[in-house]
């Protein structure tokens, strides 16, 4: 709310006679260059960007980090195992089952 007969520069007065002028209905109209409920801002605006829009590194999820240590640890297990594993079948082949051999 503003005043018609306020002087100088105050909310009353809508920024002053430079700024603004107050209405029969009490709402200030700022002049050009001015915003505001009272006309007391310099109309402008502001360049800075203060939030970028999101991207793909703002969800927060990293790619899994393969080390040169852990991919030759894996295949050398992987070795391993495919050297050991034809001898366990081997093994395996030659074995017959016990047979009943206890007699009463």
């Amino acid at each position: 709310m503003c005043s018609t007969e306020a002087e100088g520069v105050s909310r009353e007065s809508c920024g002053g006679s430079r700024r603004g002028v107050c209405t029969s209905a009490r709402i200030c109209e700022c002049r050009a260059g001015w915003t505001g409920p009272h006309c007391l801002v310099h109309a402008s605006f502001d360049p800075v960007i203060y939030e970028r829009d999101d991207g793909y590194e703002d969800l927060e999820f990293t790619w899994p980090q393969l080390k040169i240590k852990g991919i030759w640890m894996s295949l050398t297990i992987i070795a391993i195992t495919m050297m050991v594993l034809p001898m366990i079948k081997n093994r395996m082949d030659r074995w017959k089952p016990l047979t009943n051999t206890y007699v009463e």
